[in-house]
C-alpha cells in the first residue's frame, strides 16, 4: 500500500511512543486502511558532532480507521490521539490553538477547512539507520 504520507521529523518519536496516533490533513483524502509506510519530511538529518548527516528509516504502521470532517468538528480525542495538548475544559482555546498549529503547513486553512483524521498503529522504523554523508 502507498498512501504517500510524510511526517514532520519531530513527531517520529511521539508515534514511536504511542502519543501520536493519528495524522490530520487538510482536504478529503482517499486513504486505504493497512499497513503502510510514513515517510519523514527531512530523511538525511546532521549527525550529532555535526559532521555528516544520518538517514531516518521510515515507520512501518497499520492504519485502521480514517474520518473525513470538518476541521471545526474535530473533537478533543482527535487532537489529544494527535499528540496535541487539549481538555474538555480548555477544548475551544485549544482547537485554535492547533489551527494557529496547522496554518504552518497549510496557511488559508480554517475553521471550515475540510480535514482527513488518518488513526494508525505504530509497528516498526523511524530510527536513525546510519548511512548519510559527510558534512563539507
Amino acid at each position: 500500500m502507498n498512501n504517500k504520507l510524510l511526517l514532520s521529523n519531530d513527531l517520529f518519536n511521539d508515534v514511536k511512543s504511542g502519543k501520536t496516533v493519528n495524522t490530520i490533513r487538510k482536504g478529503h483524502r482517499n486513504i486505504l486502511l493497512g499497513v503502510d509506510n510514513i515517510s519523514p519530511v527531512h530523511r538525511e538529518i546532521p549527525n550529532s558532532q555535526k559532521t555528516g548527516t544520518h538517514t531516518i528509516s521510515d515507520l512501518t504502521v497499520s492504519i485502521h480507521m480514517v474520518k473525513q470532517t470538518v476541521f471545526k468538528k474535530l473533537t478533543v480525542d482527535d487532537l489529544i490521539q494527535n499528540g496535541t495538548k487539549a481538555s474538555a475544559q480548555t477544548f475551544t482555546e485549544d482547537l485554535a490553538n492547533f489551527l494557529k498549529e496547522m496554518q504552518a503547513f497549510y496557511p488559508d486553512m480554517t475553521e471550515d477547512t475540510k480535514v482527513t483524521v488518518i488513526y494508525f498503529k505504530y509497528i516498526s522504523g523511524g530510527g536513525i539507520c546510519g548511512g548519510g554523508t559527510p558534512m563539507k
